[in-house]
């Protein structure tokens, strides 16, 4: 019997490792059965996702089942592959308005590494009957890459949600006025104290 976590091996008849706190298991290659704590990762960005997705809204790539030990590092219980899922499948079991859209009618509403935010948006459109897709970095290239020139730290394409032409306006209001992305918001540093404004007149 094995620890699934600190990869401990131990004698017939103990199913417990107490350092790790987790069940034994059988076989190290083939963890067949649920591990405490246990999530989905993405094995290159290393976002974590626990609501039953199989691929990476950044990367594209296939998720891996994955713990966290005592030392706050992340254990693999699968060897990472590094596939790519397809978004179109993927998406479509998880939002009801993901949809194809032809690059001539797609208009982008954001370009963003931040895979929660990315997610976030996705849910916010759907919520609305807004129909969306998302891009993957290697199907476009980025449009702030193009804005700084070659060789610019941002040239490389990013991932971005598009929206039909024709929701264009109200996709972008929706998410300018959304108090739960933020994305409009001024920073409390840059925001300046009336009542000081006042004493320095």
């Amino acid at each position: 019997m094995f620890c699934p976590i600190c990869k401990g091996e131990f004698r017939e008849g103990f199913t417990h490792c107490d350092n790790c706190n987790v069940d034994l298991v059988e076989d190290l290659n083939n963890i067949n059965v649920k591990i405490d704590g246990e999530f989905m990762l993405c094995p290159q960005c290393h976002t974590e996702f626990h609501e039953g997705q199989t691929g990476c809204p950044d990367c594209g790539l296939k998720l891996v089942r994955a713990v966290i030990d005592k030392n706050d590092e992340y254990v693999f219980l699968e060897e990472p592959v590094f596939e790519r899922v397809d978004s179109t499948q993927e998406f479509n079991n998880l939002w009801r308005h993901y949809c194809e859209i032809e690059p001539s009618q797609a208009v982008t509403v954001l370009e963003s590494m931040d895979g929660e935010m990315l997610k976030k948006v996705m849910d916010l459109l759907d919520q609305n009957d807004i129909n969306f897709m998302f891009v993957e970095p290697n199907e476009a290239a980025s449009t702030l890459g193009s804005i700084f020139g070659v060789n610019s730290p941002l040239e490389r394409p990013f991932p971005k949600i598009v929206v039909k032409r024709e929701d264009e306006e109200r996709a972008l209001t929706l998410l300018a006025n959304s108090s739960e992305l933020g994305l409009f918001e001024v920073p409390e540093e840059l925001v300046g104290d009336d009542d000081e404004e006042d004493d320095d007149e």
